[in-house]
């Protein structure tokens, strides 16, 4: 199995196309940062863009307190 994945690899190296849909446009980006930091509470705000081929991508944010 290993070895098949392998040689698909190498193949799509030299033509993407051979596996589909071409992941190599693919983008994930995450950033964070700490909006609110003190000696009793920390907390964490982010943020993850992803376009995986579609139409057009998508933003998630998540925050959390501590």
């Amino acid at each position: 199995m290993f070895r098949q994945a392998a040689d698909a690899e190498n193949e799509a190296s030299s033509d993407p196309t051979l596996l589909g849909a071409s992941f190599y446009d693919w983008v994930i980006e995450d950033s964070c940062e700490t909006p609110h930091l003190s000696r009793w509470v920390v907390s964490i705000s982010g943020k993850r863009y992803e376009c995986t081929g579609g139409a057009h991508g998508n933003t998630t944010f998540f925050n959390a307190n501590y």
